[in-house]
């Protein structure tokens, strides 16, 4: 395993004590989440992530340790993801023996964010976190103009493809928004073939819904096939 394990006690007992929203969170869920979660600081980040999760090994990844007091919404975030798993939602894994390994778990990873962290995110909305505020953050980079090139491969149109429909998401279901944001307007001028895209995909979302398990998994099981992922991806 990448990186250092250390004990749960070491990453929440600060931000149980520092953020409000946290404590309620954590205090309420935890019981619900697996007994034994493996907490490693270290691993393969991409640039600007502070942690991400293994679900199928209940394992935890941190940037540093002990975490920072404005990294409880993170922490958070990242537990939330055994809620939905004990819930039952699917999610998208590369096949094995898939002839394109790399862009399979690319692009899995990102159908499955697309949809993941707008859930995810909402079942925090009830212990006070700022989800605008984390909406913010999520798009910030998107803003630089240095950012926005043209997609140079499959797995990044698909990358960007499956972001800006999580955006959209997140924007209208989550914060509960009606009027397109300013994310929206720049990501249409800076890619309308794209744009095209999410409007279908967002069409297909709201026509299956994503709030159960089983509404989830015949969404992602639809657009494997029609975006021809069928063949690199599969549901669990």
């Amino acid at each position: 395993m990448q990186g250092t394990v250390v004990d749960e006690k070491s990453v929440v007992t600060g931000l149980l004590t520092t953020s409000q929203p946290f404590a309620a969170f954590y205090n309420s869920q935890r019981a619900k989440m697996p007994t034994k979660i493996t907490w490693v600081v270290g691993g393969a980040f991409e640039s600007g992530m502070q942690a991400y999760t293994y679900l199928q090994t209940n394992t935890v990844h941190l940037r540093q340790l002990p975490p920072f007091p404005n990294d409880a919404f993170i922490i958070a975030h990242e537990l939330s993801g055994f809620l939905l798993q004990a819930q039952g939602f699917p999610i998208l894994v590369p096949k094995p023996g898939s002839p394109n390994p790399r862009d399979a778990a690319l692009i899995s990873g990102a159908l499955n964010t697309m949809l993941w962290t707008p859930l995810r995110d909402a079942l925090l909305s009830d212990y006070g976190f700022n989800l605008g505020q984390q909406y913010s953050l999520y798009v910030k980079p998107f803003f630089d103009p240095t950012d926005r090139p043209q997609p140079t491969d499959e797995a990044d149109k698909f990358e960007k493809l499956y972001f800006y429909v999580q955006m959209v998401i997140y924007w209208e279901d989550v914060l509960g928004n009606e009027a397109p944001s300013e994310f929206q307007r720049v990501f249409d001028q800076a890619y309308p073939s794209l744009a095209d895209q999410g409007h279908y995909t967002i069409a297909k979302i709201r026509t299956y819904a994503y709030d159960s398990p089983q509404k989830m998994k015949a969404f992602y099981s639809d657009i494997l096939v029609a975006s021809n992922l069928d063949s690199i991806i599969e549901l669990r």
